[in-house]
């Protein structure tokens, strides 16, 4: 920027300056005007007065009732949140519990399907074997008279099963 034109810029502002209207002074509390335009502060006194000092008492009840209805929330609002937490605890750890129960139930179920394969195995096992003697019992049976020799005893039966009160 040039010297001559700062220079001016400088002075215009200067003159601004002095031109802008002054704030008015406070006017002293004596002539102040008070509560809802009824006179001076320190007058308020009558109806007014006792209008004002009831509203005044008023608000200061209201103010404590509601400072006492906002603690009195503010503990429900504490002991609902306990009682939350204590709900979530309570579902996290039966749903743990669930969890492990339908675990077992599984592992259980598995081992029926094996105990269940294992008796079915041996059910073939046993009447396969019980074919093959029925079969060995029918070749012992069904052989020609003639194939027999005279002197050979007959074949014997089986050992009997010992009676109940020797078992």
């Amino acid at each position: 920027m040039r010297p001559r034109t700062a220079l001016a810029l400088a002075a215009a502002l200067l003159a601004a300056a002095c031109q802008a209207p002054r704030p008015r002074p406070e006017p002293p509390p004596s002539q102040r005007t008070g509560y809802l335009g009824e006179g001076d502060v320190a007058r308020v006194s009558g109806a007014a007065g006792r209008s004002l000092l009831d509203e005044y008492e008023a608000t200061l009840a209201q103010n404590r009732d509601l400072e006492e209805r906002l603690a009195a929330t503010r503990e429900a609002n504490e002991a609902l949140t306990r009682e939350l937490e204590a709900a979530r605890r309570e579902s996290t750890r039966e749903r743990q519990l669930r969890a492990a129960a339908d675990a077992e139930i599984e592992r259980l179920a598995g081992r029926a399907r094996d105990l269940e394969t294992r008796v079915l195995a041996l059910s073939v096992a046993k009447v396969r074997l019980e074919q093959d003697l029925l079969k060995a019992r029918l070749a012992v049976l069904g052989a020609p008279a003639f194939a027999r020799e005279p002197t050979a005893a007959p074949p014997t039966p089986p050992p009997a099963a010992p009676p109940a009160s020797e078992r």
